[in-house]
């Protein structure tokens, strides 16, 4: 032992054995001292450059861990800003086809009109064209209705549905109404949030879309042990059993509240309404 530093704190005994990585580079060193004179045989130093080894692989496992995360961090960030661009780029394919297509028929008859002798068949075609270009402008209401309840970031479930009460009270001529019990939240999961908000998206995308509907209620309740989500309006109702072969939306609804461990019920009839209504187990 001929290290000076020891002599000056009086240590008697001292080990140090390298830290090195699995390819050989060296980065640490263990040490152990003893104020008291020992004897280091070679089980002892074994078992040093045993417990070297392990540390080593400890903290070149936490390494890995780290850069792990981080990978994962940078591939969440690029999903996302893909994510993004397939979004805009349906929207700019959803304008395209839809929208501005739509806008070419009653612009070209508006033209047309002014070519017109005939004041009767002018007033005819400038109300169908006026018929038209209200229908082009509930499309595009609808169209930034559903850009808007898209992004439902991380609010929370109260947040999450008075917000898209707000949408649909600002987007349309809907008056809608929210309930949500104080505290329900608390038994449910990030999973479950995200499911219910989904629901309640999907419902009340389906109202702008066919229900023609003046009136739609979501409340969020506790019965016993369950939550309880009903999304209720006074529309023109439809087939159900009919809709049910047919479309996706009311299957993704099930199907996202059999995931969470729910269930989720449509009730509807031509002239009627629909009304929503998702059960899901409280966690204690």
């Amino acid at each position: 032992m001929d290290h000076p530093g020891l002599k000056v704190y009086g240590i008697e005994s001292y080990i140090a054995v390298p830290l090195n990585r699995r390819d050989g580079s060296y980065f640490g060193t263990l040490c152990a001292l003893d104020p008291l004179p020992a004897e280091l045989n070679a089980d002892a130093l074994g078992i040093f450059h045993l417990l070297a080894s392990l540390i080593s692989f400890e903290l070149e496992a936490q390494d890995a861990e780290r850069r792990s995360a981080q990978v994962a961090q940078q591939l969440a960030a690029q999903a996302r800003a893909l994510a993004r661009l397939e979004e805009r780029e349906q929207i700019a394919m959803d304008l395209h086809d839809g929208v501005i297509q739509s806008l070419y028929s009653p612009v070209l008859g508006l033209g047309a009109q002014q070519l017109n002798a005939d004041p009767h068949q002018r007033d005819a075609e400038l109300g169908h064209s006026i018929a038209r270009l209200n229908d082009v402008i509930h499309e595009i209401r609808n169209n930034i209705f559903s850009l808007h309840v898209r992004d439902l970031g991380d609010a929370s479930l109260r947040g999450g549905v008075e917000r898209l009460a707000e949408e649909l009270r600002a987007g349309t001529l809907v008056t809608a109404n929210v309930a949500v019990d104080s505290g329900i939240e608390d038994g449910i999961d990030a999973d479950a949030l995200r499911s219910l908000l989904y629901v309640a998206r999907e419902a009340t995308s389906n109202v702008i879309r066919h229900a023609a509907a003046t009136l739609v209620t979501i409340s969020v309740v506790r019965e016993d042990t369950d939550l309880v989500m009903t999304i209720r309006d006074n529309g023109r109702g439809f087939d159900f059993q009919a809709a049910a072969m047919s479309g996706d939306g009311l299957r993704n609804m099930a199907e996202r509240a059999r995931l969470i461990g729910g269930k989720a019920s449509i009730e509807s009839s031509p002239g009627k309404g629909t009304e929503v209504r998702i059960r899901l187990r409280l966690r204690p």
